[in-house]
């Protein structure tokens, strides 16, 4: 698999007090990303919020520490992909997984 950089960019959003940062698409660079699933994985469960439910798995965790799990799809070309958090001995590890191109439409997190 390709390694990839992945891109932030920083932002100043007036009025809210703070500084932002956005995910630009591993992939291909474009701006608009979309969060279509999150998932938390613990010692021996994984908790998955995508728009149609929120389902708590038994699923054991490959490794010590817990693991979140970005999964996201770019508006140019359908670029899917998963951004995952590592936690394991006070170090967050950061890792980009390629998924298959989306396949038909998925749905923000919280779209209707």
């Amino acid at each position: 698999m390709k390694e990839m950089e992945v891109d932030f960019v920083g932002f100043n959003l007036q009025g809210a007090g703070g500084h932002f940062t956005t995910l630009k698409c591993p992939q291909c660079g474009f701006e608009y990303v979309h969060m279509v699933s999150v998932s938390v994985q613990r010692k021996l469960d994984k908790t998955i919020v995508s728009n149609e439910y929120i389902a708590i798995k038994e699923e054991k965790n490959p490794s010590r520490g817990a693991i979140l799990t970005l999964e996201y799809v770019c508006e140019n070309g359908g670029h899917h992909g998963e951004l995952i958090f590592q936690f394991y001995k006070g170090i967050i590890y950061v890792e980009h997984k390629l998924l298959e191109p989306a396949v038909g439409e998925l749905k923000d997190i919280w779209r209707d």
